[in-house]
């Protein structure tokens, strides 16, 4: 199945921030207003209180793109999806003094005709090189990819790690 994309295609967002980083808020904002300022602030990111956060939004993100990607995927391969469920954890990890994303873990739950097991793992594999979010995210990620009726794999992107570690081994590389 062949999709047409607009050329040059984009989308925005955008982000006030008042203050400081414990005592600050913020607000976000999308060009399509389906966020309008939500407010954001040290204790929606690291605590209970009401509001966004960033690696929700990357979640977010992921989940919605990764579901779309996978239905293509199993069309391209001649199924017929009538349900994809996606969630997405993303976890953060401190290094050093900083922090960073250290694993995003996709959970997705298929529907789609007579598809196999070992099929839908297949498939959920070229997703998750496929997914312009998943693409866009240098993070170790996994996904497990179960049937409707409950059969559950693991795919690892074995790229993201591999990156990860050349990366602390001092290896450079252009991107292509």
């Amino acid at each position: 199945m062949e999709f047409a994309f607009i050329p040059g295609m984009n989308r925005t967002a955008s982000a006030d921030w008042q203050g400081s980083v414990r005592t600050g808020r913020g607000k976000i904002n999308t060009e399509s207003g389906s966020l309008k300022e939500n407010p954001f602030s040290f204790d929606t990111r690291f605590g209970d209180q009401k509001g966004t956060n960033p690696e929700e939004l990357i979640g977010a993100a992921l989940a919605s793109c990764y579901s779309m990607a996978l239905s293509a995927q199993l069309q391209k391969h001649k199924f017929q999806p009538e349900h994809v469920h996606t969630d997405v954890d993303v976890q953060m990890k401190q290094t050093d003094e900083t922090w960073g994303v250290g694993e995003i873990r996709i959970s997705t739950e298929v529907k789609a005709g007579d598809l196999s097991s070992e099929q839908l793992q297949t498939i959920a594999e070229e997703t998750k090189r496929s997914c312009p979010i998943a693409k866009l995210l240098n993070a170790h990620m996994t996904v497990e990819a179960r049937l409707a009726s409950g059969a559950g794999l693991t795919v690892q992107n074995r790229s993201a790690q591999n990156s990860s570690d050349q990366k602390n081994s001092g290896e450079s590389h252009a991107a292509h």
